[in-house]
This record gives structure tokens, sequence and C-alpha cells, in this order.
């Protein structure tokens, strides 16, 4: 059995503006325990599918935290600024569902090359 959806049908292989791709723990009394955001790698030019949506529902499942993925913009469309800003974007749109608790970011590889360039 794939776990992984077709690329052509996977969010963070479809081509468009920056998005975050949610995921909810299931016990409702856990949504005030911050968020987290999770960059995929995938050399600034794809998004790898192993690094971002099974993380973040481990996350959300295992941990209890809402976890969000971010499928920012990528070369060669766009340059190492506008990741940047796609990243900022999101950190401003998780801490709408943070509930006042902290935002946690990381990645993988050039994904966690964004979080630390970012912050």
């Amino acid at each position: 059995m794939n776990r992984f959806p077709p690329l052509e049908s996977d969010p963070l292989f479809m081509k468009g503006d920056s998005a975050l791709i949610p995921f909810y723990p299931s016990n409702i009394n856990n949504l005030n325990r911050g968020a987290v955001i999770i960059c995929p790698g995938g050399n600034l030019e794809y998004l790898h599918p192993r690094e971002g949506t099974v993380v973040a529902r481990w996350v959300a499942e295992t941990l209890g935290i809402p976890a969000f993925v971010l499928r920012y913009r990528l070369l060669p469309d766009c340059d190492w600024s506008t990741m940047i800003s796609d990243f900022h974007k999101g950190v401003r749109l998780v801490r709408q569902h943070a509930n006042g608790g902290p935002v946690v970011s990381f990645g993988f590889s050039a994904g966690g090359y964004l979080c630390s360039a970012a912050a």
C-alpha cells in the first residue's frame, strides 16, 4: 500500500503561490499547545514528498500539536528572497492557529536552511 499520493495530486507538487497544508490533532484539547511549521527539502527546486505531509501527520497525531507543511516557491521561477518571504508569511498565518503558544519551525536539507536563514 502506497502512503503517498500520485505526484500530480500531491499538494507539494502543485504550481502557484505559497501555501500551508494543515494537519490538526484529533484531540481538540491540544489546540492550545502552539504549532509547528515543516519545510520540506528538495534542493530549492522541488519539495520532497516524504519530508512534508508524512512528518506533519506524525506531529499532529503522535505529539498532539497542529502542524503545517509550508509549500514555498522554488527555483528557477522564484529567488531566495521570495522563499524567505513565503516563510515569513507562513509564520504569520500559523501564529493565528497557535492560540498564544509557541510556533516552532524545522525543515529538511534546503527546508532547514530556509528556516535558519529566515530566522
